[in-house]
């Protein structure tokens, strides 16, 4: 199954040093095939700008989001909206550890994956 990666996940998993993609697969019980839109690497190419920690993260997450590869968006605009457009029309799995983007896909009838910085995974498929 595709699993699209949204930029908190991404900035959680290299917070974390985790492979948090692997609990959400397990909980899941099928592998997932990890991919991002550009509004995200947008995303964390501006927020790798930054100084300290969260800058760091930032670097991380971003050679991450450019291995797994990067779809072709729904749309244009904010990336969370364009996220939920790209989900919906590919039938991803919407992985992301913001819990407002969760609840908005979850709204929309979409299958979606909410990771907690504790590890955490609730997932409606």
């Amino acid at each position: 199954m595709r699993a699209l990666l949204d930029t908190s996940f991404l900035m959680l998993c290299a917070d974390l040093g985790r492979d948090l993609l692997s609990l959400v697969a397990d909980k899941l019980g099928e592998p997932l095939e990890p991919r991002t839109i550009p509004q995200v690497v947008e995303e964390l190419r501006n927020l790798s700008r930054l100084e300290g920690r969260r800058g760091r993260a930032a670097r991380v997450a971003l050679g991450m989001a450019e291995r797994i590869g990067v779809v072709e968006p729904a749309g244009h605009g904010p990336a969370d909206e364009v996220l939920l457009q790209t989900a919906s029309r590919d039938g991803s799995l919407l992985v992301t550890a913001d819990l407002g983007i969760f609840r908005r896909a979850l709204r929309a009838g979409m299958r979606a994956a909410f990771v907690s910085e504790r590890g955490g995974v609730r997932l409606v498929t």
